[in-house]
């Protein structure tokens, strides 16, 4: 007897100590367990909400990798969902070989939600919504999205997040600076004056103590939104702060935490960069001419440039934390998702073309030449035709102590440098954006110039050489650049004018949205007269407060649309002669019909916005401006249409002689193809075996299902379990001891 009770405590201490180290454990080491637990997910794409277009944060790209195709007759759908259970459909995610890409935009700020969402849709589905089938969720941290939106959305009182205010009212200031210095170069000392009046106000908002009227014309005219940039900046910089501590507590990877801070600090640098401005433009006033006025302009815009550039990064730092981050089950998305790929690996490509000095001579094109790269001159920013693209398929490194650079040259011998450009592995990609309009060129140059190089000039050593023909020049230029008779190119015009159309309809919305009347009567006494220009036939002072307001350039969207028509068509008819390559020639001529149609959209907005006038309340308004802001919606697209696609044409084309190294090397690539065709076979019945052998439905990761948390409450339930069952043992022998006893 004595030896059974000895075994059965035994037994007993054994339960309650194995459940006290388990119920202890799970506690006391959870983070531990559950950091385990989280490594059985594996990542498999992110979602990153961005901006476009000054229009609020409403742009995303989706990226996923190693995803199994979906169903046939079927497709997977990406959603985003709010707190408030508000959801919107961002499109099909198409597919292809296990890789999935997805991007564009809407019209509404996408940080007002705050999970994401991928269903399987039937291809057939008449219901709009989302089905139960949810294949991948992934959820915003709360701390983090609210920081956000403060920022980016919403401020506490529901004002414009206050960074979002900064970015769209600084690159009102860009443009405003710029019509000043189209105004000086005029010899218009008067709308010189005006525009600077414009950039203080912008700057200061209503409320500002710099804020008035400045060039005593008898009303303080603002086109920005009344706030102002300084306001704003500080209220970025009280945001920003709690953004920065969520960040480091959910150890986030997307951005380096000095990265934030710099952001953050940004926006102090910009408020001093906002009170240096002010000194800079008030001075402006007291210019007796052109020359003086000129100066201190000059100075004026390079502090601009400064508070953009501070502005900007702040602004695009802190919005790469708006990602949401895919997983599913490791091994799963290995195992089921992942798709072989069909085509057949390629080797690095062999250089095509070995440097050698004036390799090809500026405006020649030689029979049989090959094309080895190309550079594209596009826009950014509003601020004009001003970025490029450089792009080499396949060159040969430059020697040893040298590097190539890119330059662009005038007709009339200006030249500029876009700087050196980097090789790697026979490639060679070079992108950037300087401060002037890049179609003011007509040659394209890549020199050869040594590292230790103190001469800022070009060297003789030409490698590539392109000029673009003179009647595509110069009809690109009449649209993007310069106009015949010294304007500005209509298109470039056409296009920057809509963005400020943009910006106030979005004004006017606000000031409906905050039930200010007479506010939204002034923005849309404003878009009509950026619409008509100072000499159209519907400018004038529309809500009567005793001037007509502009914050646009005086020459209107209208003319410049009519102007922009009249200039496609050489541009076409150029383009034809050419037999170019770029654009279909029936997008170009959609592109020509697209201004047409933007002319017919300006009446139409005309009648639409004057309505408004005629409003007594501001459901009344804002019917009749939800009906202007989808015509605007309309023509801001016809113009963007027209503007991105006639540019397409801007492009330099670099090659090579056919008989030097490119030809030899056509036997080297020859050959290359030839040992690779049975690889590629074989790849192909690879993949077909793959893709027979693969399930026909999806890895799905429940929204609900299993989670690291989970998985430790699991395991401490267990724990505690098993500490029941030991005292319930104890509680047992107990009792049979007295009953012996």
């Amino acid at each position: 007897m004595n030896a059974l009770r000895r075994w059965r405590l035994l037994v007993t201490c054994g339960f309650l100590l194995i459940g006290i180290y388990l119920f202890c454990f799970m506690l006391f080491d959870g983070n531990r367990v559950q950091a385990q637990a989280e490594s059985s997910l594996e990542a498999v794409g992110s979602l990153n909400i961005t901006e476009s277009r000054a229009a609020g944060v409403n742009a995303y790209q989706l990226t996923l990798s190693t995803i199994t195709p979906p169903p046939a007759g079927s497709h997977y759908e990406l959603w985003l969902t709010s707190d408030t259970g508000e959801m919107v459909s961002l499109g099909v995610i198409p597919v292809t070989d296990g890789q999935a890409t997805l991007e564009g935009n809407t019209n509404e700020n996408l940080l007002a939600y705050t999970k994401a969402l991928i269903s399987v849709e039937p291809d057939d589905d008449s219901d709009a919504g989302i089905s139960n089938q949810i294949a991948f969720s992934s959820a915003m941290p709360e701390g983090l999205a609210s920081a956000l939106q403060s920022l980016y959305w919403k401020s506490d009182d529901g004002g414009k997040g206050a960074m979002r205010g900064a970015y769209e009212q600084m690159q009102i200031v860009v443009q405003h600076r710029g019509f000043l210095e189209d105004a000086l170069a005029d010899g218009d000392l008067p709308t010189a004056f005006r525009h600077a009046e414009h950039i203080i106000n912008i700057l200061a908002g209503k409320n500002g103590l710099n804020y008035g009227d400045h060039d005593r014309d008898g009303s303080p005219q603002n086109p920005g939104d009344d706030v102002g940039v300084e306001y704003y900046l500080t209220e970025s910089y009280a945001g920003a702060l709690p953004l920065i501590q969520v960040a480091e507590e959910l150890n986030q990877q997307q951005v380096a935490p000095d990265e934030l801070d710099e952001a953050a600090e940004a926006t102090e640098t910009g408020e001093e960069l906002v009170k240096t401005a002010y000194d800079q433009a008030l001075k402006i006033f007291a210019a007796d001419t052109i020359t003086e006025a000129q100066q201190l302009a000059d100075d004026l815009s390079a502090t601009i440039d400064g508070l953009d550039h501070e502005t900007t990064f702040a602004y695009t730092t802190m919005l790469e934390l708006a990602q949401y981050q895919f997983a599913a089950p490791a091994g799963a998305a290995n195992d089921s998702a992942a798709v072989a790929p069909t085509v057949a690996p390629t080797n690095t490509p062999e250089p095509t073309a070995t440097p050698t000095a004036i390799a090809l001579p500026i405006n020649s094109s030689p029979d049989g030449a090959e094309i080895v790269g190309s550079l594209n001159i596009t826009e950014s920013r509003a601020a004009g035709v001003n970025a490029y693209q450089l792009a080499f398929g396949a060159i040969t490194p430059p020697p040893a102590g040298s590097h190539y650079e890119l330059w662009l040259a005038s007709d009339t011998n200006e030249i500029v440098s876009l700087g050196a450009v980097p090789v790697t592995d026979g490639q060679a990609v070079l992108a950037g954006n300087t401060n002037e309009n890049l179609l003011a060129y007509t040659q394209a140059l890549v020199s050869l110039e040594a590292d230790d190089d103190s001469d800022a000039g070009i060297s003789d050593q030409i490698v590539f050489a392109s000029a673009m023909p003179e009647g595509l020049a110069s009809a690109l230029q009449s649209l993007y650049w310069k106009s015949a008779d010294g304007g500005k190119g209509a298109m470039r015009g056409a296009y920057e004018q809509m963005q400020i159309v943009v910006q106030h309809r979005g004004f006017l919305q606000d000031a409906l949205a905050d039930g200010d009347l007479p506010t939204a009567f002034r923005h849309a006494e404003h878009l009509i007269n950026i619409l008509a220009g100072k000499n159209g036939l519907n400018y004038g002072d529309h809500d009567r407060d005793g001037s007509p307001q502009n914050p646009g350039d005086d020459v209107g969207v209208e003319y410049y649309l009519t102007e922009a028509y009249a200039g496609a068509l050489p541009l076409i008819q150029v383009a034809e002669e050419l037999n170019q390559q770029q654009v279909a020639p029936g997008e170009l001529d959609e592109a020509a019909e697209a201004t047409e149609t933007g002319e017919e959209l300006v009446k139409t907005a005309y009648d639409q916005a004057l309505k408004i006038f005629a409003a007594d309340t501001i459901t009344e308004a804002q019917q009749l401006a939800d009906d202007l802001g989808a015509t605007i919606g309309d023509l801001d697209r016809e113009t963007t249409f027209a503007y991105t696609t006639m540019l397409e044409l801007a492009q330099y084309q670099f090659a090579a002689p056919a008989n030097d190294a490119a030809a030899a090397n056509d036997t080297a690539t020859a050959a290359d193809v030839n040992d690779t065709a049975p690889a590629a076979a074989a790849n192909d019945a690879t993949a077909a075996s793959t893709e027979a052998s693969m399930t026909d439905a999806p890895a799905l990761l429940p929204v609900t299902g299993s989670s690291p948390t989970d998985l430790s409450n699991d395991l401490i339930g267990i724990g505690i379990l098993i500490l029941i069952v030991g005292w319930l043992a104890g509680a047992i022998w107990l009792r049979q001891r007295r009953s012996l006893v």
